[in-house]
């Protein structure tokens, strides 16, 4: 019976046998690695008369020499993407102050990174979603993928960002638009009022029109080069292109920090934790975003564990070097 019969792509590469497992076994990697270098071990002893098949090989892997085990694991490459620092958003809020963006702009950032909703749905937020339509606090109603027109996706903000949202509408956009908190507030008490709030965007620069996304991903993107924030992946380590972070990679953040949460947990209550998630983001009970997003987990712990694997199988070439050559030196 052959690995795919379990669900495991193998392939053959000048006579090291290179192992994929499905995204669904990675959760288990480090067992299987030590399985198959010990089915290595049994098959040189038992089968190959005590030879390692791939002992006479020199086949460079990321510069590293495979010699001293037929198996080698690789980690599967797609899923949700994450900047693997913890401080990117504190690193970028500052560079976006240093480069002159506006209030308006860095808030919208604080709420995608704190409060999870795309681009669109924050800057097509007014102030009927600020004021009216929501059923709770520190609460931001926006619109949904598919049905932007329709406002009734609750973004709860923590009480820092909520702080300085409220602080925005009462200062800022006070002295850009002439409307006061009292007065928002008077429109909010009235029919007429709440219509005029539907016009009427939360975040804006000049006072009347809403932000646009061009004007968005120009600000962000200037301030992701300037604190040099990009993606050390395949790409770059290839050929040197740098792929700067955008606006969209603090709703992942946002999602990501969820699930480090989440998978804390005792098994038996993710299943409910993983469903408030989901209404939270606006996802279906169907929806693969959740597995997408949980790859990156599984595709981390694969790949730490795969790269042990490696190290040890270089580290234990080099003892057995050493101990052949003190073998011949008698």
């Amino acid at each position: 019976m052959g690995l795919s019969a379990f669900g495991v792509h193998s392939e053959d590469r000048g006579g090291v046998v290179w192992v994929k497992p499905s995204t669904e076994l990675y959760a288990f990697i480090k067992t299987a690695i030590a399985a198959m270098g010990q089915l290595a071990g049994i098959l040189a002893d038992h089968v190959y008369d005590g030879i390692d098949p791939s002992a006479r090989l020199a086949v460079p892997i990321q510069d590293k020499y495979d010699v001293g085990n037929l198996f080698r694991v690789a980690a599967p490459t797609r899923g949700a993407p994450r900047v693997e620092d913890p401080r990117f958003w504190q690193r970028w809020s500052a560079a976006l102050k240093a480069t002159g963006a506006d209030e308006a702009l860095i808030i919208a950032g604080e709420i995608a990174r704190f409060g999870g909703p795309r681009a669109f749905q924050v800057l097509e937020a007014t102030l009927w979603d600020l004021l009216v339509s929501p059923k709770e606090g520190r609460t931001l109603m926006v619109g949904r993928k598919g049905n932007r027109g329709k406002h009734d996706l609750p973004v709860r903000l923590p009480k820092f960002v909520w702080k300085r949202l409220m602080s925005f509408v009462r200062n800022d956009r006070f002295k850009r638009t002439g409307f006061s908190m009292e007065d928002l507030t008077a429109l909010a008490a009235d029919a007429e009022g709440r219509k005029l709030l539907k016009s009427m965007p939360l975040l804006t620069e000049c006072g009347r029109s809403p932000i646009s996304y061009d004007r968005l991903y120009k600000v962000y993107r200037k301030a992701a080069e300037f604190a040099d924030l990009y993606f050390e992946d395949e790409t770059f380590l290839e050929t040197g292109v740098r792929r700067y972070v955008t606006f969209h990679y603090l709703r992942h953040e946002f999602v990501h920090e969820r699930l480090d949460r989440i998978i804390k947990k005792p098994a038996t209550a993710r299943a409910t934790e993983y469903q408030k998630l989901r209404d939270q983001m606006g996802w279906s009970r169907h929806s693969k975003m959740i597995d997408w997003y949980s790859r990156h987990h599984q595709i981390k712990v694969g790949a730490l564990a795969a790269s042990e694997h490696a190290d040890f199988l270089d580290g234990r070439h080099l003892d057995a070097s050493a101990d052949d050559h003190g073998w011949s030196m008698n």
